[in-house]
């Protein structure tokens, strides 16, 4: 890096401080100001990742090279390492000291000398969830925001838990968060022992304790997993700022906010709600970007086994590198009258030709559009039935003369169905993120031979269409409007939407591909209504809101609700019985879902007509002839 500074040392002072926050803990910051320009104001970023090279997959050069670039446009560049990382002092408790954290250091930088204007925010995954845990939190002077993949809506329903149900990546997260500070502690024996451990070995070894999991090395991050898992239901430890922005994002100040996410990203809900909120503030100025990506992969094409094409990198989708996009924010940020954009860009998914490319992934295509608003105010909600037949059928307003049945499965908490991709993140032999075909394969955990598909489980039901004879767009959040039953005191309900491609010569038995899912675990769901009991069997009707989806279903394609009780390891398998979390104990639940009768359980789809996605197709193609200013 010398070469860099040596060039620019008349542009650029750099600094390193230790920062002491209102407990008298301090954190390391680096500072970056500029010497030869006007400052605008500071540009901040909290990081457990290491503040020389804060961005996941880039190396540490290229990364101080934009925060120069920032720098050299007028922006001092503030970044500061968390609470208990890197060489900042204090003991890390992941995620609860961010708030906090962040307002003391935005308060103790709007009396530096440097700082400018005002401060804008921005982070990537958990740099983001600082950043909006800062800004709930009350901080000083913000002028901007840049959330990337992260920025908690409700950690409860997304990101930590699922809708009550425990988040498993917590886990993976939590195993290279240990490992990476033994290294940088240059402990080579506990780096060693956390390096032979074999998460996939230790998550078929549930319930754990303390002292007897993966993490009993580092007790610290172990703490923090077991706090985090043991904190089951909706409450004030789920409200603090640090973890929640609902309700209180469109209390903020009406600073411009500009939100990125995919389809197969972790926070696509948070991100989304976010965008909604902060989008209903007076004079709101929110920003929204949705591609299809990976929690990791915003510079792929492709998520999983299936490929997207050339055109959907966040490249294509704006005009810019991904660095000069945030350089082009904070612009905009600070002069009103620079140009940006429509308020949405999404990447509608589908139209491909479905054949194997690039090492045999299935080309799904897709290309980008731009709205208004999310989901685009010309949706309209189309809604099927699901039937006793497994078919799912237009709703009709007509009566249903059949019987009043359900269609019931067996779930056992000991034979959990297997994750197959989604809205995960990635750790080798255990999550992989993305699009796959829904059939068990060697080496995916909880697969066993003959590796049929998953709807092969007696413990899946599967809901389809016959084929389409049309395309169909879906644009929106789906929504299962569903009666269940259950036998358990406590259990899961599991949807997934899937896009079916029908047999071909490359895929014989067809090709299902996940499109979005969640899970909703009832001891902690909302707006749940217990509607019937009948000796052992609880019958409640609930609404289980799936994450945001664009996808076009092909002519000759399937739309294909999958619902079970389990999806392991992305959650954690519910036992059953009502008891304290972790427990030994489990028993088998017979579940069900109301198929037959006039409360006939439904999928609600956010349509997008022909027409309408023409016009958001050429918004799109105007992004790039005609400016867009800020509006006050």
């Amino acid at each position: 890096m010398h070469h860099l500074q040596n060039s620019r040392k008349l542009t650029v002072e750099r600094r390193t401080e230790m920062v002491s926050m209102s407990d008298g803990i301090r954190l390391a910051t680096d500072i970056l100001i500029p010497t030869s320009a006007q400052i605008r104001g500071t540009i901040v970023e909290r990081t457990p990742y290491g503040r020389k090279s804060a961005l996941h997959g880039v190396a540490e050069e290229q990364f101080q090279q934009h925060l120069e670039q920032l720098c050299l446009e007028g922006f001092t560049v503030l970044i500061q390492d968390c609470r208990g990382t890197g060489a900042s002092e204090g003991a890390f408790v992941k995620y609860l000291s961010e708030a906090d954290d962040g307002l003391d250091t935005l308060t103790w930088a709007a009396a530096q000398p440097w700082y400018g204007e005002g401060a804008y925010l921005m982070g990537v995954s958990y740099s983001a969830h600082a950043a909006l845990a800062a800004a709930i939190a009350g901080a000083p002077g913000i002028l901007g925001m840049f959330l990337d993949r992260g920025g908690f809506w409700s950690a409860f329903h997304e990101g930590i838990r699922l809708n009550g149900a425990f988040e498993l990546k917590q886990v993976s997260w939590g195993l290279a968060a240990a490992q990476r500070a033994a290294k940088e502690q240059g402990d080579r024996i506990r780096s060693l022992a956390l390096d032979h451990q074999e998460l996939g070995q230790w998550l078929q070894r549930l319930p754990w304790r303390p002292g007897r999991s993966p993490l009993r090395f580092d007790r610290e991050r172990e703490t923090d997993l077991f706090t985090q898992w043991d904190q089951r239901s909706p409450g004030s430890y789920w409200e603090q700022p640090s973890l929640s922005s609902r309700g209180k994002s469109s209390l903020l100040d009406p600073f411009p906010t500009l939100q990125v996410s995919s389809w197969y990203d972790i926070y696509p809900v948070s991100t989304t709600k976010n965008f909604t909120e902060m989008g209903s503030r007076p004079d709101g100025d929110a920003y929204l970007i949705l591609g299809p990506w990976t929690h990791s992969g915003i510079d792929q094409t492709s998520a999983g086994d299936v490929e997207f094409g050339p055109t959907a990198t966040i490249e294509n989708a704006m005009g810019v590198s991904y660095f000069e996009l945030r350089q082009r924010w904070f612009e905009y940020c600070s002069l009103p009258l620079v140009p940006f954009g429509p308020r949405v860009t999404f990447f509608l998914m589908g139209g491909g030709s479905g054949k194997p490319v690039d090492g045999g992934r299935l080309l799904h295509g897709g290309e980008w559009l731009a709205a208004d608003q999310w989901p685009p105010s010309s949706t309209f909600v189309s809604s099927w039935a699901l039937t006793d037949s497994g078919t799912l059928e237009p709703r009709t307003d007509s009566a249903d003369t059949n019987p009043d049945t359900f269609t019931t499965y067996l779930y056992d908490p000991k034979n959990p169905v297997p994750t197959i991709g989604g809205g995960i993140s990635s750790y080798p032999g255990v999550f992989e993120a993305g699009a796959f075909d829904q059939r068990e394969r060697p080496g995916l955990l909880g697969s066993r031979e003959p590796y049929l598909p998953l709807i092969a489980r007696p413990d899946v039901l599967s809901f389809s269409t016959d084929p389409l004879t049309e395309d169909l767009i879906v644009a929106g959040a789906p929504t299962v409007r569903v009666d269940f039953s259950t036998t358990g005191a406590d259990t899961d309900i599991t949807v997934k939407l899937v896009d079916f491609y029908p047999p071909s010569e490359d895929h014989p038995d067809g090709y299902a591909m996940n499109l979005c899912d969640t899970v909703v675990r009832l001891s902690s769901a909302e707006n749940i209504q217990l509607i019937d009991t009948a000796g052992d069997t609880r019958i409640f009707f609930l609404e289980v809101e799936m994450p945001p989806i664009a996808n076009t279903f092909a002519m000759g394609h399937g739309i294909r609700l999958d619902i079970s009780s389990s999806n392991f390891p992305r959650v954690d398998p519910n036992s059953n019985i009502a008891q304290e979390p972790r427990s030994p104990l489990n028993a088998t639940a017979l579940n069900g879902v109301r198929t037959g009768g006039k409360r006939k359980s439904t999928l609600e789809l956010p349509l997008l007509s022909q027409e309408a996605a023409e016009k958001l197709r050429a918004s799109q193609a105007r992004r790039f002839t005609t400016p867009h200013t800020r509006t006050k």
